[in-house]
Protein backbone atom coordinates (compact mmCIF):
# COMPACT_ATOMS: atom_id res chain seq x y z
CA UNK A 1 0.00 0.00 0.00
CA UNK A 2 1.24 3.43 -0.68
CA UNK A 3 0.11 6.65 1.15
CA UNK A 4 -0.53 10.50 -0.43
CA UNK A 5 -1.98 13.04 1.50
CA UNK A 6 -4.35 14.92 -0.39
CA UNK A 7 -4.70 18.44 -1.08
CA UNK A 8 -6.80 19.02 1.97
CA UNK A 9 -4.45 16.96 4.40
CA UNK A 10 -6.26 13.89 4.51
CA UNK A 11 -3.93 11.05 4.22
CA UNK A 12 -5.14 8.78 1.00
CA UNK A 13 -3.96 5.16 1.13
CA UNK A 14 -4.03 3.40 -2.34
CA UNK A 15 -3.59 -0.45 -3.06
CA UNK A 16 -2.11 -1.49 -6.28
CA UNK A 17 -3.89 -4.04 -8.07
CA UNK A 18 -2.98 -7.40 -7.87
CA UNK A 19 -1.48 -9.00 -11.01
CA UNK A 20 -4.48 -11.19 -11.33
CA UNK A 21 -6.94 -8.37 -11.15
CA UNK A 22 -4.66 -6.35 -14.16
CA UNK A 23 -4.40 -10.14 -16.42
CA UNK A 24 -8.20 -10.25 -15.84
CA UNK A 25 -8.74 -6.62 -16.84
CA UNK A 26 -6.75 -6.63 -19.66
CA UNK A 27 -8.92 -9.74 -20.92
CA UNK A 28 -12.06 -7.64 -20.68
CA UNK A 29 -10.75 -4.89 -22.50
CA UNK A 30 -8.80 -6.85 -24.96
CA UNK A 31 -12.35 -8.57 -25.68
CA UNK A 32 -13.97 -5.28 -26.19
CA UNK A 33 -11.22 -3.79 -28.44
CA UNK A 34 -11.45 -7.01 -30.66
CA UNK A 35 -15.60 -6.29 -29.96
CA UNK A 36 -15.17 -3.10 -31.52
CA UNK A 37 -13.70 -3.60 -34.62
CA UNK A 38 -10.89 -1.16 -34.65
CA UNK A 39 -8.19 -4.03 -34.90
CA UNK A 40 -9.42 -4.67 -38.42
CA UNK A 41 -10.00 -1.11 -39.46
CA UNK A 42 -6.37 -0.47 -38.01
CA UNK A 43 -4.89 -3.35 -40.64
CA UNK A 44 -6.59 -1.73 -43.29
CA UNK A 45 -5.07 1.78 -42.47
CA UNK A 46 -1.69 1.42 -41.35
CA UNK A 47 0.37 -1.65 -43.53
CA UNK A 48 2.66 -1.62 -40.05
CA UNK A 49 -0.20 -3.26 -38.14
CA UNK A 50 -1.29 -5.13 -40.91
CA UNK A 51 0.65 -8.47 -40.26
CA UNK A 52 -0.75 -10.99 -37.47
CA UNK A 53 2.24 -10.24 -35.52
CA UNK A 54 2.39 -6.37 -34.90
CA UNK A 55 -1.54 -6.52 -34.84
CA UNK A 56 -1.17 -8.75 -32.03
CA UNK A 57 0.90 -6.88 -30.23
CA UNK A 58 -1.05 -3.49 -31.11
CA UNK A 59 -3.85 -5.56 -29.25
CA UNK A 60 -2.29 -6.54 -26.81
CA UNK A 61 -0.27 -3.06 -25.82
CA UNK A 62 -3.85 -1.17 -25.85
CA UNK A 63 -5.37 -3.89 -23.71
CA UNK A 64 -2.60 -3.76 -20.86
CA UNK A 65 -2.52 0.05 -21.09
CA UNK A 66 -6.16 0.48 -20.88
CA UNK A 67 -6.08 -1.90 -17.82
CA UNK A 68 -4.31 0.42 -15.83
CA UNK A 69 -6.31 3.29 -16.33
CA UNK A 70 -8.51 4.11 -13.14
CA UNK A 71 -11.50 2.07 -12.55
CA UNK A 72 -13.90 5.14 -13.83
CA UNK A 73 -11.89 6.39 -17.03
CA UNK A 74 -11.84 2.28 -17.92
CA UNK A 75 -15.79 1.84 -17.44
CA UNK A 76 -16.13 4.82 -19.52
CA UNK A 77 -13.01 3.90 -22.56
CA UNK A 78 -14.58 0.22 -22.55
CA UNK A 79 -18.55 1.48 -23.13
CA UNK A 80 -17.44 3.91 -25.56
CA UNK A 81 -15.40 0.80 -27.27
CA UNK A 82 -18.38 -1.48 -26.90
CA UNK A 83 -20.27 1.14 -28.90
CA UNK A 84 -18.15 1.75 -31.87
CA UNK A 85 -20.21 -0.85 -33.81
CA UNK A 86 -23.15 0.85 -33.62
CA UNK A 87 -21.95 4.79 -33.98
CA UNK A 88 -19.93 2.94 -37.02
CA UNK A 89 -23.42 1.65 -38.47
CA UNK A 90 -24.69 5.01 -37.95
CA UNK A 91 -22.32 7.02 -39.47
CA UNK A 92 -22.14 5.00 -42.70
CA UNK A 93 -25.25 4.20 -43.29
CA UNK A 94 -25.83 1.94 -46.11
CA UNK A 95 -22.44 1.57 -47.68
CA UNK A 96 -20.07 -1.32 -47.82
CA UNK A 97 -18.38 -2.66 -44.97
CA UNK A 98 -14.98 -0.91 -45.62
CA UNK A 99 -16.00 2.82 -46.61
CA UNK A 100 -13.77 4.50 -44.26
CA UNK A 101 -15.13 4.10 -40.40
CA UNK A 102 -11.92 5.07 -38.58
CA UNK A 103 -12.51 8.31 -40.62
CA UNK A 104 -15.91 8.91 -40.16
CA UNK A 105 -15.64 7.88 -36.45
CA UNK A 106 -12.84 10.20 -35.79
CA UNK A 107 -15.37 13.05 -36.55
CA UNK A 108 -17.76 12.05 -33.57
CA UNK A 109 -17.48 14.06 -29.91
CA UNK A 110 -16.41 11.41 -27.68
CA UNK A 111 -15.44 8.95 -30.05
CA UNK A 112 -12.92 10.65 -31.63
CA UNK A 113 -10.77 10.48 -28.39
CA UNK A 114 -11.43 6.83 -28.67
CA UNK A 115 -9.96 6.76 -31.85
CA UNK A 116 -7.21 8.30 -31.55
CA UNK A 117 -5.91 7.49 -27.70
CA UNK A 118 -6.35 3.30 -28.87
CA UNK A 119 -4.87 3.82 -32.58
CA UNK A 120 -1.80 5.99 -30.87
CA UNK A 121 -1.37 2.76 -28.41
CA UNK A 122 -1.56 0.41 -31.12
CA UNK A 123 0.98 2.49 -33.28
CA UNK A 124 3.38 2.01 -29.78
CA UNK A 125 2.35 -1.72 -28.99
CA UNK A 126 3.52 -2.55 -32.84
CA UNK A 127 6.97 -0.37 -32.42
CA UNK A 128 7.67 -1.52 -29.04
CA UNK A 129 7.49 -5.48 -29.88
CA UNK A 130 9.50 -5.19 -32.91
CA UNK A 131 12.23 -3.39 -30.65
CA UNK A 132 11.75 -5.92 -27.63
CA UNK A 133 12.09 -7.98 -30.49
CA UNK A 134 15.20 -7.18 -31.82
CA UNK A 135 17.07 -6.67 -28.18
CA UNK A 136 19.27 -8.91 -27.15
Amino acid sequence: MTASVRASGIPRVTTPPRADDTSATARRAAGALRASGLPAQWARHYRCLSGAQAGAEAEEHVARTLATLPAHYRLAFLCALRALPVATLLTRGRRAAGSGGVDRLATLPGFREVVRATTTLALYGALDGRTRQEAP
